[in-house]
Parts: structure tokens; sequence; C-alpha cells
């Protein structure tokens, strides 16, 4: 089912490791008939690895023309930015179309972990 391809696809573009994400998602996957799984198996590694960086790319992107103050951040302390922006692509789906859109999504999970 097309759903379920999605799912498996933009899961391992998220990942770390993409390849090894997407390998590991088709061992598991009990869902997929013989032609998506045959179609997913014969996706380049290569093609995967480099679809994953621009994804993530993109969503840097988004955040840091976005979110004025972490552009800032990113500028004067590289790496906590990135700890900030590991932490916050490990709890929030990227559903954000728009810098502003990824923003608001930001600016509601950095206020939902100040709340406790």
């Amino acid at each position: 089912m097309l759903k379920d391809v999605q799912r498996l696809l933009l899961a391992a573009l998220f990942a770390d490791d993409p390849v090894t994400a997407l390998r590991k998602s088709l061992a598991d996957a009990s869902n997929l008939g013989p032609g998506e799984r045959e179609w997913l198996e014969g996706i380049s590694d290569d093609g995967l690895l480099m679809t994953g960086l621009l994804v993530k790319k993109l969503r840097f992107e988004r955040l840091t023309r976005g979110e004025e103050n972490l552009e800032k951040l990113f500028e004067r302390e590289p790496k906590a930015f990135m700890r900030l922006y590991q932490n916050y692509t490990g709890a929030v789906s990227p559903t954000a179309y728009f810098p502003q859109e990824e923003a608001e999504l930001f600016r509601r999970w950095q206020s939902s972990k100040q709340s406790y």
C-alpha cells in the first residue's frame, strides 16, 4: 500500500543512517507487497543518503529562516544550536512547509518543555 511505502521512506530519510533504517524497516515490514518490497530494496544507497541530507537541510533552513533567534544562535554557538536542533527534530514530526510554520512548531515544542 502506498501509505506504508511513504511511511517507511519518510522514517528512513529522517534517520541518522537512512540506508540502515530502510533496511531494518523492510525486514520488519510484513504489510508490503512483493512489488513494493522489490522497489524499496532497489533504491540506491547513495541516492537515499543524498535525499536524506537534502530533506534534513530543507528542514534546517525552514527553521532558521522562520526563527531569527535560532539563526543567530547557529552563527554564535553552532554546537549549542545543534544540540537544541537535534532534540527538537527528534521530538517533533516534520509537518511544516513554510519557515513560519516550522518556527511555530519549534515555539510550541519549546513552550511545552518549559512548562514542566
